[in-house]
């Protein structure tokens, strides 16, 4: 997956989780998207919270350029990363639902 879409998906994930949180409460001013998801009540593991930290890694490298956990060498699969981005939809249309 190229770089710019795998960066816009991260950053997707995490305005979902932020719109998620401003429910409630303030969101916090981070892009660690596990900190976020857990924020949201988002519990996810294995490969999904592995994907979610390679996405965490593509914003600091997209918005940033910090490599912070050599991401450039890592494959991100785009299959993951649908997999995420599904799960992360789904939460928020609950939640948002509850809402509006």
């Amino acid at each position: 997956m190229m770089k710019p879409a795998a960066m816009l998906a991260a950053m997707s994930i995490e305005c979902s989780l932020k719109a998620i949180i401003a429910i409630s409460k303030k969101p916090p001013k981070t892009h660690r998207l596990s900190e976020l998801a857990q924020s949201a009540g988002l519990q996810l593991s294995g490969s999904k919270a592995e994907t979610l930290g390679h996405l965490a890694a593509m914003i600091q490298l997209g918005r940033y350029h910090i490599d912070s956990n050599n991401t450039t060498r890592s494959k991100i699969s785009p299959k993951g990363i649908d997999v995420v981005v599904n799960e992360v939809r789904e939460h928020a249309t609950a939640r948002c639902r509850n809402v509006m």
